[in-house]
């Protein structure tokens, strides 16, 4: 898949990830994290947003998924 399909895939994503839904959320942040294993696929992870909301959130398995997903786009 090219970056450009990515893209809009990652858009969509995203506002699953701000839903009540935590089997969606959950799986979005697993996604993410299978996309940051690909250097390359770095650059289009910018609106970290959704992400750092996640890091409050009562589900410790979600939070720490998040934290993870967010030390990795940093590195």
């Amino acid at each position: 898949m090219s970056n450009k399909d990515l893209l809009d895939i990652i858009k969509t994503l995203d506002s699953h990830l701000v839903g009540s839904n935590t089997v969606r959320r959950f799986s979005v942040l697993k996604l993410y994290n299978k996309l940051l294993k690909n250097p390359a696929r770095r650059s289009l992870m910018m609106n970290i947003s959704e992400i750092e909301r996640v890091l409050s959130d009562k589900n410790k398995s979600l939070s720490a998924l998040a934290a993870s997903i967010l030390l990795r786009m940093c590195t």
